[in-house]
């Protein structure tokens, strides 16, 4: 088992009712591992301080974001005192192959044996709640959005169910589905009001494996994302408006694609090239091992040095590859110019000192970055993420190969107070996901559950 350890805490978990607490106590008798179960037992304490419409409708759970992929199983913890949100710490096992191939659980008792393992560890055991926030592997999960006329919620839940059929490779009545508004036209339109309705589906299949796997392993699910939701909600800052961009997720097994625009993401794909594929190809070209090609790989990258050269010769095919299919779904969206409605901005407020905002709707008229003069929609940037986004070389080479500025994402942007060690390294993008469960209950999202 490899782990790796960013940083170490020590945390309460505290519920909002006695009830709360008591149903977590029985859940715990499904828990494979009665050493870890006990120990999240003696943390949950009751906490009879709370808040009405907080605590009634919006418990204020503590609860752990978990990223579970085919490759690694990662933690990240944010905790919370008034407005202040700070990043407790982040936690990195690897899994291995087989266990979960395509986001799909191929051995579950192997695989929740492994997890227990590796939460016993002191540093995984001080990130620990009772309560986890688990990502939906993007491979299960089909994202559309749907344009509707605007209508009661009840009556626009069943048409997004109805729009849905024939749009998403499964039946409808085998998934589960959610949606939410992302935006309405203007009302000064004369044509017949419609909305953009952000739409996520997954198989209840899925759902039941990952709700099935985090029982037996003691916790109780509080919620299910699509990775992409999860990670749209770690690198954009809250409450502002984005021309269109691209996110780039390069990972382990496959590289995740997010169209982001406004404040929401817009569409989402995945590309089977990975960070591990470019090692692969490193090993097999120059006839070394893969440990040592990944180790020549993060030392080197693909710079024009003469070790650099060699590693951006071995991987040109696949670099070839995967700029193509990036340029596919720049001129997806371009060609597509989706409807986005009701956008926002950052504004100097009038009379106002500097440095004071109004957050207000803005028409599409006054909106020109990312617009060709015929209205139509560019990308306007790629934004890097995943644990692949740091390969020296990598953000030069495509942004020459696609004319675009490329940025690293930021996964601390939504939280106020990082440890300096953290926020110097590079490690917060590998946990993009993680971290962004860890403020599901905190921002506004997309929720499967």
């Amino acid at each position: 088992m490899v782990l790796r350890v960013v940083l170490r805490g020590s945390a309460i978990t505290t519920f909002p009712s006695q009830n709360n607490a008591e149903r977590y106590a029985e859940s715990l008798g499904v828990a494979r591992d009665p050493e870890l179960a006990e120990g999240l037992r003696k943390r949950a304490k009751p906490n009879y301080s709370f808040n009405m419409f907080e605590s009634f409708f919006v418990p204020k759970l503590e609860f752990v974001g978990v990223d579970l992929s085919d490759r690694s199983v990662k933690m990240a913890r944010v905790n919370t005192r008034g407005k202040e949100t700070q990043l407790f710490g982040l936690f990195e096992a690897e899994i291995p192959l087989g266990m979960l191939v395509e986001g799909r659980v191929k051995n579950r008792d192997a695989l929740v044996g492994y997890i227990q393992e590796a939460f016993r560890q002191p540093e995984a055991k001080a990130l620990l709640a009772p309560y986890v926030v688990v990502t939906l592997p993007e491979e299960q999960c089909f994202i559309r959005v749907l344009q509707l006329p605007v209508m009661p919620g009840k009556e626009m839940e069943q048409a997004v169910l109805y729009e849905l059929e024939g749009l998403v490779p499964l039946e409808v009545k085998d998934a589960r589905v959610d949606w939410r508004v992302i935006g309405r036209q203007p009302q000064a339109k004369k044509e017949t009001p419609h909305a953009d309705v952000l739409v996520a589906a997954t198989p209840h299949d899925v759902i039941y494996e990952y709700t099935d796997l985090f029982s037996r392993l003691g916790f109780i699910v509080a919620g299910l994302e699509p990775e992409s939701v999860a990670l749209t909600r770690a690198i954009l800052k809250e409450d502002l408006s984005y021309p269109p961009l691209l996110a780039v997720d390069l990972g382990g097994v496959r590289t995740g694609i997010i169209i982001a625009s406004g404040t929401t993401l817009r569409t989402t794909a995945s590309i089977a090239i990975s960070a591990r594929a470019f090692t692969e190809r490193i090993s097999r070209e120059l006839k070394i091992s893969f440990r040592e090609a990944e180790a020549r790989k993060r030392e080197f990258g693909i710079l024009p040095t003469k070790e650099g050269q060699q590693n951006l010769e071995a991987v040109i095919p696949l670099l070839a590859d995967f700029s193509e299919q990036l340029k596919a779904y720049l001129e997806f969206y371009r060609t597509h110019a989706f409807h986005e409605h009701e956008l926002y901005t950052l504004t100097v407020r009038s009379g106002a000192s500097p440095g004071t905002f109004d957050f207000r709707p803005v028409s599409q008229s006054e909106v020109t970055v990312g617009r060709t003069s015929g209205g139509k929609a560019n990308i306007t940037k790629v934004v890097l993420t995943g644990g692949g986004a740091m390969l020296k070389g990598f953000a030069e080479y495509l942004s020459n190969s696609l004319s675009l500025p490329i940025e690293i994402g930021d996964s601390y942007v939504n939280i106020t107070k990082v440890p300096d060690a953290l926020r110097e390294s590079a490690e917060g993008i590998r946990f993009s996901a993680a971290i962004g469960l860890a403020l599901h209950h905190l921002m506004t999202s997309l929720k499967i559950v």
